[in-house]
């Protein structure tokens, strides 16, 4: 078993390229419509919705581009990334204003960052 993808919501096509392209160097795949058809028999929503596709070799997020509040909920769902060098992936959050968050717990810290619809990341060492 592998994890396919990952489906996130996002409020622009402009935000979502800055995250998943810019922050997390991602290539942008494709973009395609689901149909409010669609989007009514699988999330009972009757809207039309763009959604991107980015990735590599490794990953694919597919995301939502939606203003509506309807898709948008308080949840404690995230996405936990292994990465290599944490302090240049750290830096460049910061440039691209990424909020980082820092939970101390016992002697370790956990790290999370949001995009910017406030999407959950937790954000692992990687060896």
């Amino acid at each position: 078993m592998f994890l396919n993808h990952v489906a996130l919501v996002c409020s622009s096509e402009e935000k979502s390229d800055q995250f998943y392209k810019d922050v997390l160097d991602l290539e942008k795949l494709q973009s395609k419509v689901i149909s409010s058809d669609l989007s009514k028999k699988i999330f009972n929503l009757d809207n039309e919705y763009q959604v991107i596709n980015y990735g590599d070799e490794n990953i694919r997020f597919e995301i939502f581009i939606s203003e509506r509040s309807d898709f948008v909920e308080k949840r404690v769902s995230h996405v936990c990334l292994n990465i290599k060098g944490m302090s240049l992936f750290l830096q460049r959050c910061s440039e691209n204003h990424v909020d980082i968050i820092k939970i101390p717990k016992g002697d370790n810290i956990l790290v999370f960052i949001k995009d910017y619809d406030e999407n959950l990341f937790e954000i692992k060492e990687s060896i």
